[in-house]
């Protein structure tokens, strides 16, 4: 009834404040029928004043606007519109016009009975200093301020937030005085929500007419510089000076603020660390401290007995680890013999402290002393037995606290005691794959002997170990142990077979491949799920197999599934590819039909990392919100909580994996290599283009079964169609896979990835710019800067760099610095970086957070270097220490483990890297709420930076 109403008002042209009215009462109402939306947006532009105006009634207005979304969203629907646009810009003006004398916008108490008095009190304290306030001005300031907008009802800030929000992006500078103003009236009575960090990443961030609209803002500034001048007025003067992002503004802008706040008290910032190390002990240049004897005394008083048993951590947790990295570096006898300590007490620790504390442990085993080893086995096999006498282990922490044990020994054991250990231990579920890093070479007749004897008993048990230990252990293997592991294939037990055929994959030698093909060996009896690794590792053997003509590609179709596609030969022939085509074509169609739930955690398959991209990890979806009082919920659940969210999660995930074996669409799970899409398009590049533009078409939703392997359409197309490549990169980026794609041990998401490697034409490099113009925290940018260097794309991270520090617009210097920042430390990126160094303001602060980077960056170079040429355990462990403190994604393992022959580093560098990815993993948090150092804009206020299209 009120929407036919509001067409009757438009239509016959009734006056603005009374359709605005009937708007607002419209937008009050509740349970809206949306599907009245493209009527309420076109009546938006017919008459924009009275819906701008009933906008503006509805967010100052107290009382609750249920659908003011309607508003704000035909607002954002409409830009470009011509006379939407003129309307909206007087709005603006007014809006950035507006100032209250209202002492509530100071004044927090809550307005209830048993407040009331100090309220009260608190009001009339705030009405006085508004009042000395308006006293203080001085004549052109009070000139100024009535030609302003007073609304001392409701709250106007948000109103402010719209006016930033429609701004974005614009040309700032015929706004300049309403900014201007602005800044005055927040100057006088601003509030707790004023919206100043939105207000000054707007000006700060401004591309469209930077230089103009500085020129404009230093004029407008002239009225607060005149004699006379309140305090009122110096401040809006400092506002407006902070935001020009001239240095010299800046400068002006600091001195006027430091004689306004000399009768502050002033804080000094406070950290626990400069407490226990006063210098860096990271920095390579750092001296020792005085205070560094004071936590040797107080770092030998621990008591062992309290660290690191309990879930959440401790003040003296706190202390053990934060004083460690000061101590390994001046004092490394105090450090390491308080670790050694804790190794020991660790021991006597019931199973679940003694599993907290070995995690932390086998991470630090090269600061372990030999005699440790025999001590952990016998831990390990204690807890081992134990779990298999009560068949209580329903979390398997008894399980992982007996592998971790045995990863503590192992670093400190040959390989023929490694070996004797593992047949010795309790026959629990099986092997912890980290493991496997650790174990040493054997002679290959033990390996015979040893397996010969597990045959003959038979112990399965013994024989999966076996397998393992040769596969992992580079051990060179016998004609006599080929032969006996591939008659393994038959045997009943699953981790046998999945063993065997780990091992021909990592040993593709010919009688292990003729001996698979001829055993065989076939996925048709496997279940998808419960064998998923088995039929991974044997699909890999059976297409080296394809490869080298052990078998033709029919029998090859009628052992394996195709739906495994990941290292299929891609030059297997014309008739061969048209049938891979055929496959493919059908497995895309069943799987962007697929009908996904809505529920799904975050399933992530990570490629190229540690371990096989089979081995999903699945955490808790993004997308759940988690208010502050679920995160207090979550510090305070317990152990089997936590534990029944991990299972639900997993649970979600392994029913969706299921559910898409049994539709033929493992296409949503099992991506699909850029080389295999690459080989298709040769054969057949229309086909290529039916998938792209098929893409494009889709939904959101049915898109999202599909990203992956649109994905690589994109990167390869993208090579001999730019345009194509290009939209169909633009519509990735506003959609999500089900199963997100990641390589590395950096985890760098495939999207990112992909458009990096695609960048060998304008298109896409104009495309990946603008990737890095848009990132609005520091974390994306330095995944974005990770990705090009794996892409081998380091060339264009530099011309990204170059171009964007030669423009005048402080937006695109800071990004030219902080991206230089995070890149390799090259000259380039250094002499980018050095730029800024006399800046101040802004800039400054831009400046101070890329030179943290690539300090750090520096100092982990260095701290690596020290571990290659270290002579002994407990250097490289100190050394470790250090360098875990700084290092970040751009480290590469090669710089401790390549081609070396420093034995401590052959040993232990697996160990080594545990600690080193764990900081790197790290940064994530530290740099994800922050942009250049700093707290980031909303991105609804860098909507300049666009996509090229």
């Amino acid at each position: 009834m009120l929407m036919g109403a509001i067409l009757a008002a438009v239509l016959e042209g009734l006056p603005t404040e009374v359709t605005s009215v009937l708007i607002r009462s419209f937008v009050m109402l509740q349970n809206i029928d949306r599907t009245h939306y493209p009527e309420f947006r076109t009546l938006f532009g017919i008459n924009p004043e009275a819906f701008l105006m009933a906008l503006e009634n509805a967010t100052i207005s107290n009382d609750a606007v249920s659908n003011l979304s309607w508003l704000t969203d035909a607002a954002n629907d409409l830009r470009d519109n011509d006379g939407f646009e003129q309307a909206l810009s007087l709005s603006v003006h007014r809006w950035l016009n507006m100032y209250s004398l209202s002492p509530d916008r100071m004044v927090i108490i809550s307005n209830t009975p048993e407040n009331m008095a100090e309220r009260s009190r608190r009001w009339d304290e705030r009405k006085a200093k508004l009042d000395a306030t308006i006293v203080s001005l001085s004549e052109s300031e009070k000139d100024l301020l009535n030609t302003m907008i007073r609304v001392d009802h409701g709250n106007y800030s948000h109103l402010s937030l719209l006016a930033f929000q429609a701004l974005a992006g614009r040309p700032l500078a015929p706004f300049a005085l309403s900014l201007r103003n602005w800044c005055f009236a927040t100057s006088i009575n601003g509030g707790y929500h004023s919206h100043h960090d939105d207000f000054s990443n707007l000006l700060l961030f401004n591309v469209a007419d930077w230089s103009a609209t500085k020129v404009r803002l230093q004029e407008s500034a002239i009225v607060f510089q005149q004699a006379h001048v309140s305090r009122a007025g110096q401040w809006a003067l400092v506002y407006v000076l902070r935001i020009t992002g001239d240095s010299d503004d800046a400068r002006k802008a600091d001195k006027i603020a430091e004689d306004l706040t000399k009768d502050r008290e002033k804080f000094q910032g406070w950290r626990l660390v400069e407490d226990y190390c006063a210098s860096d002990p990271c920095d390579p240049s750092s001296e020792e401290p005085q205070n560094i004897d004071a936590t040797v005394e107080k770092y030998r008083g621990i008591d062992i007995a309290q660290i690191l048993g309990k879930r959440v951590q401790t003040m003296e947790d706190h202390f053990f680890i934060k004083a460690q990295p000061g101590l390994a570096r001046f004092r490394p006898k105090t450090a390491i013999d308080a670790l050694r300590s804790l190794a020991n007490h660790a021991l006597s620790r019931d199973i679940a402290e003694f599993r907290l504390t070995v995690n932390m442990l086998k991470t630090h085993a090269v600061g372990l002393e030999q005699q440790v080893a025999k001590l952990y086995i016998a831990k390990a096999k204690e807890i081992a037995q134990m779990v298999l006498d009560t068949g209580k282990d329903d979390n398997f922490e008894g399980w992982v606290a007996a592998q971790h044990a045995l990863a503590v020994a192992f670093t400190h054991l040959s390989g023929n005691e490694q070996l004797v250990c593992l047949l010795e231990h309790p026959k629990d579920k099986s092997i912890i794959l980290d493991l496997g890093w650790l174990l040493q070479p054997v002679a290959p007749s033990t390996l015979d002997l040893t397996m010969e004897t597990a045959i003959r008993e038979p112990n399965e048990v013994s024989q999966f170990r076996i397998l393992f230990f040769a596969e992992n252990s580079k051990t060179p293997i016998s004609s006599a142990f080929k032969a006996m592991a591939i008659n393994l294939l038959s045997s009943s037990n699953s981790l046998v077979r999945l063993s065997v055929l780990s091992l021909i994959e990592a040993v593709p030698d010919y009688m292990l491949l003729n001996g698979l093909v001829n055993s065989g060996w076939s996925t048709v009896h496997l279940d998808p799920i419960e064998n998923k690794m088995e039929m991974f590792h044997g699909v890999q053997s059976l297409s080296v197999c394809l490869e080298h003509n052990l078998l033709t590609f029919d029998e090859f179709l009628i052992r394996a599934p195709l739906a495994i596609y990941e290292n299929l030969p891609v030059g297997l022939g014309p008739k061969t590819m048209t049938r891979i085509c055929g496959y493919l074509d059908s497995a895309i169609s069943k799987a962007m039909n697929f009908d996904a739930p809505d529920d799904l955690p975050y399933i992530e398959e990570n490629a190229e990392g540690r371990y096989s991209a089979r081995i999903l990890s699945i955490s808790e979806s993004f997308s759940t919100e988690q208010g502050f009082n679920s995160k207090l919920d979550r510090i305070s659940e317990t152990n089997e909580a936590w534990y029944q969210r991990q299972r639900q999660n997993r649970d979600k995930a392994l029913d969706f994996e299921r559910r898409t074996v049994t539709a033929g669409a493992e296409l949503i799970f099992n991506s699909v290599p850029v080389g295999l899409v690459e080989a298709i398009d040769r054969a057949d590049s229309q086909l290529v283009n039916t998938w792209c533009h098929l893409f494009l078409d889709l939904d959101d939703r049915d898109l999202s079964n599909v990203h992956n392997i649109a994905l690589a359409m994109a990167e390869v197309i993208s090579r001999r169609d730019s345009s194509v490549g290009l939209r169909l990169f633009c519509r990735l980026k506003t959609n999500s896979s089900n199963v997100q794609l990641t390589y590395g041990r950096n985890k760098i998401n495939a999207d990112t990835l992909s458009a990096w490697r695609a960048a060998d034409n304008d298109d896409i490099k104009m495309f990946c710019f603008a990737r890095l113009d848009s990132m609005v925290n520091d974390h994306d940018l330095a995944m974005e800067v990770l990705a090009a260097i794996r892409a081998d794309r380091k060339n264009l991270v530099c011309e990204y760099v170059v171009d964007r520090r030669r423009r005048a617009e402080p937006a695109y210097r800071a990004r030219a610095a902080m991206v230089a920042g995070l890149s390799p430390d090259d000259e380039w990126a250094i002499s980018t970086i050095e730029m800024l160094k006399e800046e101040r303001g802004f800039l400054q602060q831009v400046y101070n957070a890329a030179n943290y980077a690539m300090e750090r960056h520096q100092w982990s170079r260095h701290w690596a270097a020290q571990i290659r040429e270290a002579d002994n355990a407990v250097d490289v462990w100190r050394f470790t220490i250090l360098l875990s403190k700084v290092v970040d994604g751009r480290f590469c393992s090669s710089e401790i483990m390549g081609n070396i022959s420093n034995p401590i580093i052959r040993r232990f560098g697996s160990t080594l890297e545990d600690q080193i990815y764990d900081r790197i993993r790290k940064w994530k948090s530290k740099r994800q709420p922050k942009l250049f150092g700093m707290n980031p804009p909303a991105k609804s206020l860098i909507v300049g930076y666009r996509d090229p299209r």
